[in-house]
């Protein structure tokens, strides 16, 4: 008598295997796909994060230059002095922290100088904000009649 066995065709076997390679193949393309759009977007939210940072920078330092010419426009240069102890009388240095608040060197985030040259009946002022790294944020150049704003 003769014994039947059961065996699977040679055929049968292989496409199981192709189809399983073939989705595997599918699933990591599709991860891949997926890992490099999240590293797009993740340097694209660095890069904002660093722009609207250059963007509050900018905002305080010409808030910080609008303040200065207007105290110099009120005549307030005895008060600059006051707040400068550095100052030579015509160069002026303040430091500013992150609010935009005069503070020491020790909590500042970035520094004014104001450097004033009188010609006559005209005052030119030169207002240069900067990174206490020395990386330039905003410059300011006016000139003013001081004797029209008292």
């Amino acid at each position: 008598m003769r014994r039947q066995v059961n065996r699977q065709e040679p055929g049968d076997s292989r496409r199981f295997h192709s189809r399983t390679g073939l989705f595997m193949m599918e699933l990591i393309l599709a991860i891949l796909f997926f890992s490099i759009g999240a590293a797009c977007c993740l340097q694209m939210f660095v890069k904002a994060s660093d722009i609207s940072r250059e963007a509050e920078d900018l905002k305080a330092a010409v808030g910080t230059a609008e303040n200065l010419v207007q105290l110099l426009k009120a005549g307030a240069l005895e008060g600059l002095a006051e707040e400068a102890p550095g100052g030579t009388g015509k160069e002026y240095l303040f430091y500013y922290d992150r609010k935009g608040d005069v503070c020491g060197r020790e909590t500042a985030d970035y520094q004014a100088s104001v450097s004033v040259k009188k010609e006559s009946r005209l005052t030119a002022v030169t207002i240069d904000c900067a990174r206490l790294e020395g990386q330039e944020i905003y410059s300011l150049s006016t000139a003013f009649v001081p004797e029209v704003y008292e």
